[in-house]
């Protein structure tokens, strides 16, 4: 039987994601009553879905234009804001950083280790000349702790959904590498990240990393509150997915296929983002005067080690 294309089809009669998404009280006010009294299967089911949906709108909601002749007054006597805490390199976006564990794990996405990241990285910033002398710094006076992503119940029985920090958890950032002069700092967010660096969980068995939005937090703590003088980089596991809907099409609905292939195809596109992370941030040293311009390429052909 040959397969054909669906030409046309009727629209379905319950909302699509993101009209549901758009709708913040949609979702409260659509609870099967049968639901009512189990609040973690609303939580294992909703929150799945909800689970950042903020940062898709704040990364794909493009900024008002402004008129090509549009000049921006600045109140007079206004000045740039200082600098309070470390210099922090814009997060690259090299791999979406997200995957799940569990139920709605249809497609999981391969892992990069803690330990295979660190060597990746040091590798490839010792192709810019920048050697890694020290592990696990501790900054005891910068903490995260997990947010608890859920449902509870006002006293009038409406359920609500909530985000609380879970303050017993509480841990002190530890920065996977730095120099020895303390100048160059990176924090790798793995998978055992997610929650100790400040991600959420549910009180489901479901586990959803958002490794990427939680980069973008640590930057924006640290550029509040790390160290001045230090010039830190936050890379992410990019969390890639085998593509097994495209092999099933270009297979023609093949009942077998090679997962163990597939896999080894998604680990290496990550491996290859990583390294593309490491690349952003030695670039972004660049225009901060800390890297020479040509720092770069094979480290063992003798050329300058790069760093100021």
């Amino acid at each position: 039987m040959e397969p054909l294309a669906l030409e046309s089809y009727r629209r379905p009669s319950y909302p699509a994601r993101n009209e549901a998404l758009a709708d913040p009280a949609f979702l409260q006010e659509h609870v099967p009553s049968g639901w009512q009294p189990a609040a973690g299967i609303l939580s294992a089911v909703a929150l799945s879905l909800a689970c950042g949906a903020h940062l898709e709108a704040r990364e794909t909601t493009p900024a008002p234009a402004e008129k090509p002749d549009a000049k921006k007054e600045e109140p007079a006597g206004k000045t740039a804001e200082p600098v309070t805490g470390s210099q922090v390199a814009p997060v690259p976006k090299r791999g979406e950083g997200r995957g799940a564990m569990g139920c709605n794990a249809i497609t999981p996405p391969v892992y990069i280790t803690e330990t295979e990241a660190l060597e990746i990285i040091n590798d490839k910033f010792a192709e810019y000349g920048i050697t890694m002398t020290r592990q696990e710094v501790e900054w005891e006076d910068i903490k995260f702790a997990p947010k608890f992503r859920g449902i509870k119940r006002t006293r009038s029985g409406k359920a609500v959904f909530v985000l609380e920090e879970i303050k017993q958890r509480e841990q002190a950032l530890s920065i996977d590498g730095m120099t020895a002069d303390g100048r160059i700092a990176f924090e790798f967010v793995s998978c055992a990240d997610h929650e100790p660096l400040g991600g959420s969980f549910t009180e489901s068995q479901t586990r959803t990393y958002e490794l990427r939005r939680v980069a973008l937090e640590v930057a924006q703590r640290l550029k509040a509150d790390g160290r001045p003088g230090v010039y830190f980089g936050l890379f992410y596991d990019p969390l890639e997915k085998p593509d097994y809907a495209k092999i099933f099409h270009e297979q023609r609905f093949a009942r077998k296929i090679d997962v163990g292939k597939e896999k080894k195809k998604a680990k290496d596109r990550a491996v290859e983002l990583l390294k593309a992370q490491v690349d952003d941030f030695a670039a972004w040293l660049k225009t901060q005067g800390v890297l020479s311009a040509n720092a770069g390429g094979d480290s063992s052909s003798g050329g300058s080690t790069g760093a100021h």
